[in-house]
């Protein structure tokens, strides 16, 4: 258990990774100003935060962290800009234009969550395009430890009221379904605690609306690949953003991939979401493995009602056996109000040469240390990554392309 009296101190040099990426990008594109405000990679930089949320080894320390997520990033905007390239050509050729070269800066600035050290005003939160939520060996539900509350807090005050845009991984992913449950249990206590309400009236009253939780996870501690079905929102949304998620069937016609295969450490899971929030993939005892939040109930609502009608449409792009390109056609829809968060109970991460082979390995070995799982389970998960690299590999940086244009961070 983490010490509750973590000093508040920023730390005396703050951590930041940054790496230059390839852009291309047509002659005659206005690349300043607008490129400048919209936050998203095919401009000059990408500036993120990231809450750090664990301080060491297996899943730490800060930077490598850090560095996980800095070539998780690069490897996913190379593959968006695979797939944008076709598509690009095509209009410079039409428009008689030609390509050039530039590079962005994708960097990634540390803060720590269990010394409470966030941006102190809003002009330094408002520095950065978005912000990382990664995992934590810590258990989101703890909310009698002052830094787990904090952050619980910091997710709902700071993040979802101003709809920053945010990618959630595992703890990250538990925290943020959490802070909405636990904003409405304190509501609720508070209405308990008035001996003037009647219990009846409290039954019915809105105070005890569906929120989020987090707890154990139903299947006990998991370690190694997993695979979960994509929901039709998910079908519509997670898939949507690469030009990878589909496969072919006997005629050769794509239709998406019907599920995702991750690799997983976990001993706790997302057990009900806010109304704010809907499941892009999950299935079973297990039905909130990735998810994406909007800034209200009825954006949520209003996205799921044109999911519906898209699927009522008697031909689309699958249906006529073509594959989606990287901003597809739905997310280019201004009508469409999309979520400012994606979530992962799974770790994308964990494909990249750092996570793989060093912080994977560790954690699961970890997991193993604490009696979470046996001797067999951990050796199984680690040969079974290894094996199942190139698939596992394809599907993580699928899900963070899709990410990544949803939250408009990559943009062609």
């Amino acid at each position: 258990m983490r010490d509750d009296n973590l000093n508040n101190m920023q730390p005396e040099s703050r951590i930041v990774v940054s790496r230059t990426l390839d852009v291309r990008r047509g002659h005659g594109e206005d690349d300043g100003q607008q490129e400048q405000q919209d936050g998203s990679c095919g401009r000059d930089a990408l500036d993120l935060m990231m809450i750090c949320c664990e301080e060491e080894a297996p899943y730490g320390p800060p930077e490598d962290t850090a560095n996980m997520f800095l070539e998780l990033l690069s490897a996913a905007y190379e593959r968006f800009q695979e797939g944008s390239s076709i598509a690009l050509e095509e209009n410079e050729s039409a428009a008689g234009c030609s390509t050039r070269r530039d590079g962005c800066t994708l960097s990634i600035t540390v803060y720590h969550a269990q010394s409470m050290d966030y941006p102190e005003t809003s002009q330094e939160w408002d520095r950065y395009d978005g912000v990382i939520i990664p995992g934590s060996f810590s258990t989101a539900y703890e909310t009698h430890i002052k830094w787990i509350r904090h952050l619980l807090l910091v997710i709902q005050n700071e993040i979802h009221q101003k709809q920053r845009k945010t990618l959630g991984v595992c703890f990250g992913h538990q925290c943020f379904a959490h802070s909405f449950g636990m904003v409405e249990n304190d509501r609720v206590g508070d209405v308990e605690r008035d001996a003037s309400v009647e219990s009846d009236k409290l039954q019915g009253s809105a105070v005890r609306r569906e929120s989020g939780l987090a707890s154990k996870c139903s299947l006990g501690p998991i370690a190694g690949r997993r695979s979960f079905k994509v929901t039709a929102d998910g079908e519509f949304l997670l898939r949507r953003g690469s030009s990878q998620g589909t496969e072919r069937d006997s005629q050769g016609k794509t239709s998406p991939k019907e599920y995702l295969e991750l690799l997983y450490t976990r001993g706790d899971m997302v057990r009900s979401l806010p109304p704010e929030g809907i499941a892009l993939c999950g299935e079973g005892d297990l039905p909130y493995e990735v998810c994406a939040y909007f800034g209200s109930e009825e954006n949520a609502l209003e996205f799921q009602n044109h999911v519906k009608k898209q699927q009522q449409r008697p031909t689309n792009l699958v249906a006529l056996g073509q594959t989606a390109a990287p901003a597809d056609h739905a997310l280019d829809d201004d009508s469409i109000v999309l979520p400012y968060a994606i979530t992962f109970q799974a770790h994308p991460e964990y494909m990249t040469p750092t996570g793989l082979k060093t912080n994977y390995v560790n954690t699961v070995n970890a997991m193993k240390g604490c009696g979470f799982i046996s001797h067999e389970t951990c050796q199984e998960a680690c040969e079974d990554a290894s094996l199942r690299r190139d698939c596992l590999s394809s599907d993580s940086l699928d899900a963070v392309v899709s990410a990544g244009v949803i939250l408009g961070w990559f943009k062609i």
